[in-house]
Parts: structure tokens; C-alpha cells; sequence
């Protein structure tokens, strides 16, 4: 398992269906319906291999139809790991801080929070769990 698939927060409904879900063990997937009837009500396309999408069905829950939804398999839906931007102040060594203030969400607001002593304001964009 990958340092980000470590990270996954479980299946929710309402994320972007082509780009908001993977596997428990990072395949891509799409969502192509979640109003089937029965058990099993998600149709998705997972990604079994490079140029290879399979059809497979999950619970409401977002657990594998084929091992009849027990929790916690490799093959489960999980929310996919967000791309994210913040903005960083920068401060030389021995200012009052640690250098680094946290992320703000844009510009303006790390230019509103910065002290004067600020050397620099940097943009950060990662990968929801890189790094854990």
C-alpha cells in the first residue's frame, strides 16, 4: 500500500463521480450509476490494469460486491486523495516564529496574516496524505 492510499477517508456519496473515488489500494475509478436496485446499487469502471477497466458493483456503503460487502477489502470505495493549494509565509531564522506559518487558502489571506518580518510567501500545492 502506498503512503497515500494510507490516508483514504472511507466512501461518501457526492464527490465528483469520474475523479472523487479509488479503491482501498489506489485503483482509479469511475462512477457510472448509484440508483441500481438491489445490494448492490453503485455501478463503477475500476482500472484492473494499465488500459483495462473492469465493470464491478458496491453496496451503498461502498464495499466489493464480489466478496458480498465485507468491510475493509482491498477493492472497497474510498473518497480519492484531494489536490490541494495553500500559501505559506516564509520567515528568516530567529524571527519569533518557526519559520513557516500554516497554509492559507489564498494569497490575500496569507498577505492579511503575514507579520512584517515575512521574507517570502510561497505556494504549496500537494496531495492529500503525501508525506505520512
Amino acid at each position: 500500500m502506498s503512503q497515500t492510499t494510507k490516508a483514504l477517508k472511507p466512501y461518501e456519496p457526492g464527490r465528483d463521480p469520474l475523479t472523487g473515488y479509488c479503491t482501498r489500494d489506489g485503483r482509479k475509478v469511475r462512477i457510472l450509476a448509484t440508483d441500481l436496485e438491489g445490494k448492490f446499487p453503485i455501478a463503477a469502471g475500476v482500472m484492473v490494469e494499465p488500459g483495462y477497466e473492469g465493470l464491478w458493483s458496491f453496496t451503498d456503503k461502498g464495499r466489493q460486491a464480489a466478496i458480498g460487502g465485507a468491510p475493509d477489502s482491498n477493492i472497497d470505495l474510498m473518497c480519492a486523495p484531494e489536490r490541494r493549494t495553500v500559501w505559506v509565509n516564509v520567515y528568516p531564522k530567529g524571527a519569533h516564529r518557526i519559520g513557516f506559518s500554516s497554509g492559507y487558502p489564498c494569497r490575500a489571506d496569507a498577505d492579511h496574516g503575514a507579520d512584517k518580518d515575512r521574507i517570502a510567501c510561497i505556494e504549496v500545492t500537494f496531495t492529500e496524505g503525501e508525506g505520512l
